[in-house]
C-alpha cells in the first residue's frame, strides 16, 4: 500500500505506512492530548510533545466532554485515539475549548 497526502487550505490527511510517525512534526508543540493508555503506548512521542495530555475513559461523548470542559483548553486539540476519542475533541472545540482539532486515528 502507498501513501498519500491531500491539503485543502489549512487541512492536511496524511494516510499511509508511516502516517502516524509524521504527526508529531506536522502538529508541532504545545497542543492539548486526548488519547486513551492504549493509543498513548502507540505513539508516545505525540505525548512528549504536548502541553498537556487527558485520558479518555469510556463512555458517552456529552459525558467525558463535559467532565474535561474545565481541564482542556489550548489552540489545538489533538485526538490520538479512536471514535469516541476524536468526537470528544471535536465536541470541546465546538464548546470554546479550542479554535482547532487535529486527528490521529488508531483504529
Amino acid at each position: 500500500m502507498t501513501g498519500f497526502t491531500w491539503q485543502d487550505g489549512e487541512r492536511t490527511i496524511r494516510f499511509g505506512p508511516g502516517a502516524r510517525a509524521d504527526a508529531a512534526e506536522l502538529l508541532g508543540e504545545g497542543y492539548a492530548l486526548l488519547t486513551t493508555p492504549r493509543a498513548r503506548q502507540m505513539a508516545p512521542e505525540l505525548a512528549d510533545a504536548a502541553a498537556s495530555v487527558h485520558e479518555v475513559r469510556p463512555g458517552r461523548v456529552d459525558e467525558i466532554a463535559a467532565e474535561l470542559m474545565e481541564q482542556v483548553s489550548g489552540e489545538l486539540i489533538v485526538a490520538l485515539g479512536g471514535g469516541r476519542v476524536i468526537d470528544t475533541a471535536k465536541a470541546l472545540v465546538a464548546a470554546g475549548r479550542g479554535s482547532q482539532a487535529a486527528a490521529v486515528p488508531t483504529t
